[in-house]
């Protein structure tokens, strides 16, 4: 049976999940019940991480804020913001044009509608380890494979003598 030549490592792509019952941050040691689990692979990795260091950019990056970036970077192309501005205006030119409702329409709607708070978007739960922070994370995997492939070669090298030599 031949060992793989490298190691399974863990993708780095967590998902941030509540625990049962509460362990030391990987950062800061103290105690926090939020943790850190790879979302799919073989094999799978998880620690604890307090909250706070969630929001600290050299620690992790959310998925979402990518996305939303890129996202970004694709729409605010220059043909597409002349576009937008045209429809832009467009649009207020013709609302201004519109007649104003009557005053006693406007007072039954505003009593109907009850003043709700505007949601915010829910956070994303994934986020992806800065380099370093990965790699500290991939350390033990990378270890338990070298300790894997030292037995297997020892295994075919000859014992060594045990007797004195006469």
């Amino acid at each position: 049976m031949s060992l793989p030549t490298r190691p399974a490592l863990p993708i780095n792509c967590y998902t941030q999940r509540t625990a049962a019952k509460d362990g030391a941050c990987f950062i800061c040691s103290r105690l926090t019940p939020n943790l850190f689990m790879t979302v799919r692979g073989t094999p799978s990795d998880w620690f604890y991480v307090c909250v706070e260091h969630t929001s600290v950019t050299t620690f992790c990056t959310s998925t979402a804020s990518r996305d939303s970036d890129i996202g970004q970077a694709k729409q605010t192309s220059p043909k597409d913001s002349d576009l937008a501005n045209d429809a832009t205006a467009d649009t207020t030119k013709s609302s201004a044009s519109k007649a104003e409702p009557e005053p006693a329409e406007t007072n039954a709607k505003d009593t109907k509608e009850v003043q709700v708070p505007p949601m915010q978007p829910k956070a994303s739960t994934q986020f992806v380890l800065h380099k370093d922070y990965f790699y500290l994370r991939q350390r033990p995997f990378i270890k338990r494979w070298e300790q894997e492939q030292d037995k297997s070669f020892k295994q075919n090298f000859p014992s060594t003598p045990r007797g004195h030599p006469k």
